[in-house]
């Protein structure tokens, strides 16, 4: 076939009958890694074409609700023209506008115990308010921790502390998330796709939070139907938050990181979403992280559960060329011992271990660590810590994510590693950095500049979900 054919075929467009034909006739090739760009139609339900300008300014209809601290004893907020409402229960009913400020202010909020004391920093004016109050302003910025925040924030009191969320159209928020997640500066290609998957991801964690919040089993994400999801996305939700602002769940400035680039690769892949194949409102948990190392990861072996449209493990030549590919951290053996003591206090009771296990790490020296068992991709699922007591020998066993929490990621960048021994301590040889779960980030900054379309680096690392245009 002609190479001004396959371009044809393989721009985004809408379909016709008689590419359609072509593709389906065709097909698309089962290899683990694409050999070429791969058409969208390959994975798409879909048709695959920029949004029109006035598409793009159109509100989306799902709202996210991002917690961007939980736990802040003085909060300031400062804006134009700020509209502050009670969102009580009393006033839910109609929304109560306590206050309005029609010039710049900044207001303090301090939190007791389900109330909140409102003071503006200019002047004596105080409120005294009920949980929760919740702040806008029409020029649609606020100012929260030096960083501007789109739309709402609303505030709850916990306990002491102040609980922090803003209230932002999912598309913004993804605006936002470009530059804190991954880079708008790499291929216009790569950044698309991993804007989809950070757009399935949130609205996957909203569906959860809603349904949760209406007595749902967690479970029941696997079965929901279309009418569902749009009454869960209009329910009441006793859940504050549908996701945090941190690595926990997609980091998440606000709006200081927005850029052109970011907004174009928001506004060409609008309301795509990576679903569940045969389930067409049923978003996958689009799990992405920074380097594989050369074999992405299956969910049920890091967090004990499996997830609907991750079947397979896929193979990345792409990110040999990350600066995490290959890593190595060295440990004296009382680093290692006082990272144990620590961990294990916190955790409590470590499954496996003898009653006496704490009393062991503590008092005990350190003087071994090795991997036990490992999963088909090569990360660590069980190794165990060698320790003596001055009588005798015990052997204490943890997960390799267990392990890696309590040394931090910052040194254990991922489970795929071996312990090497040195003297007076050890040696961590490991490959990758993160869960490995979903996309590989750089081995998706890669495949773009190689060339391939945002359609084929999806479908490369999510093989078993089908991309929907929901909105």
């Amino acid at each position: 076939m002609k190479r001004s054919i396959w371009r044809r075929i393989l721009q985004p467009c809408w379909l016709t009958p008689a590419t359609v034909f072509v593709i389906a006739f065709l097909g698309y090739p089962a290899l683990a890694v694409p050999s070429r760009p791969a058409s969208p139609a390959s994975i798409i339900g879909a048709p695959f074409k920029s949004s029109r300008p006035s598409d793009s300014a159109a509100p989306s209809p799902v709202r996210v609700r991002v917690r961007l601290n939980e736990a802040d004893s003085r909060v300031r907020i400062r804006g134009f023209d700020l509209h502050i409402y009670d969102e009580s229960r009393e006033a839910r009913d109609r929304k109560k506008l306590v206050t309005v400020m029609n010039r710049q202010t900044e207001w303090e909020f301090r939190c007791q115990d389900g109330r909140i004391r409102a003071t503006r920093l200019d002047s004596v004016q105080s409120l005294d308010l009920k949980e929760p109050v919740s702040i806008t302003t029409p020029t649609g910025f606020l100012n929260y921790a030096g960083r501007p925040y789109r739309e709402e924030i609303r505030i709850y009191s916990a306990g002491s502390f102040c609980e922090i969320v803003n209230h932002v159209e999912i598309e913004k928020y993804l605006e936002g998330l470009v530059n804190a997640e991954f880079s708008s500066r790499w291929n216009e290609e790569a950044i698309v796709a991993q804007v989809v998957a950070a757009r399935t991801y949130a609205y996957y964690q909203i569906l959860q939070a809603r349904l949760d919040s209406a007595g749902t089993p967690r479970e029941a994400l696997r079965v929901i139907s279309k009418n569902e999801a749009i009454q869960a996305l209009r329910s009441e939700s006793r859940s504050h938050f549908d996701l945090d602002a941190t690595v926990w769940d997609q980091v998440y400035d606000g709006s200081i990181r927005e850029d052109f680039r970011a907004t174009k690769a928001v506004a060409k892949s609008r309301g795509l979403v990576l679903t569940v194949p045969g389930k067409a409102a049923v978003p996958v948990k689009a799990f992405y992280h920074s380097t594989c190392g050369g074999i992405t990861e299956l969910p049920e072996n890091v967090w004990g559960r499996a997830y609907p449209g991750f079947k397979r493990s896929v193979r990345c030549p792409f990110c040999v060329s990350s600066p995490q590919y290959r890593w190595q951290s060295d440990f004296s053996i009382s680093e290692l011992a006082r990272v144990f003591r620590i961990g294990a206090k916190a955790d409590g009771r470590i499954p496996g271990w003898p009653k006496n296990g704490l009393a062991i790490v503590r008092r005990g020296a350190l003087l071994d660590l090795q991997v036990l068992r490992r999963d088909f991709q090569g990360r660590v699922l069980e190794m165990a810590s060698i320790w003596s007591d001055g009588k005798k020998t015990v052997g204490l066993k943890l997960s390799g994510a267990r392990f890696r929490a309590w040394v931090g990621a910052a040194k254990i960048k991922s489970t795929a590693f071996h312990v090497a021994g040195r003297e007076q301590g050890f040696r961590i040889v490991g490959r990758g950095f993160g869960h490995g779960v979903g996309m590989c980030q750089w081995g998706a900054k890669i495949m773009g500049d190689r060339g391939y379309a945002t359609a084929a680096i999806l479908k490369h690392y999510y093989p078993d979900a089908i991309l929907r245009k929901l909105w």
